[in-house]
């Protein structure tokens, strides 16, 4: 997270009173680690644009309940999951959605499931298997993964960003992580520890 405490406390300062020059500013402090993050979690850039948006509008909204019990950066990263979070949900429930389709043998409706089409083992992509393999994830184990391992926070950061105790995030972690090596067991990939 890219700015200090005393860049931070100027910041809330200028934005609480409306200051649109320190948005500008504070959008450009942490606009490539949050839009990184929500392109990683998404795997779409328009999704990424779009919770990136949305993470700054919500924030300039709701800079009056601003705490300072965590720095800006920690508290944009916050808004930024739940929005990443709630999108994802949204993805697959459309996907399901879309996805139920009229039994015509039996006038009842079949489920298809959301994911699928997944990587030909003989012809993959590591990028794609990894991003097909955490979209399959519970979404917050698929946050955590996605600060650890592609954003390389640690655990104790994680807790702080996500607003977890450090045990719960290890224990999503350490669950993923099973998930994961049993979902790219046919690649014969390996998740690290």
């Amino acid at each position: 997270m890219p700015a200090g405490k005393d860049t931070d406390f100027i910041l809330i300062d200028k934005l609480q009173k409306g200051d649109l020059d320190a948005l500008e500013q504070l959008m450009q402090l942490y606009r490539d680690d949050l839009f990184k993050l929500a392109y990683r979690y998404l795997g779409r850039r328009e999704d990424a644009e779009e919770i990136l948006q949305d993470t700054f509008l919500r924030a300039f909204q709701k800079i009056g309940t601003f705490q300072r019990k965590s720095s800006i950066g920690t508290w944009l990263y916050r808004i930024c999951i739940n929005l990443c979070i709630t999108k994802k949900k949204s993805n697959q429930r459309t996907a399901q959605t879309i996805s139920l389709t009229p039994d015509e043998s039996t006038n009842s409706v079949a489920f298809e499931p959301a994911i699928k089409n997944a990587p030909d083992p003989a012809h993959f992509d590591l990028q794609k298997i990894m991003q097909h393999s955490i979209a399959r994830l519970k979404p917050i184990e698929g946050m955590i993964v996605t600060l650890y391992y592609m954003q390389g926070y640690s655990c104790s950061e994680i807790s702080e960003i996500v607003d977890k105790r450090i045990n719960t995030v290890k224990t999503h972690l350490s669950r993923a992580r099973q998930k994961l090596k049993i979902m790219v067991k046919p690649y014969e990939l390996h998740i690290r520890e």
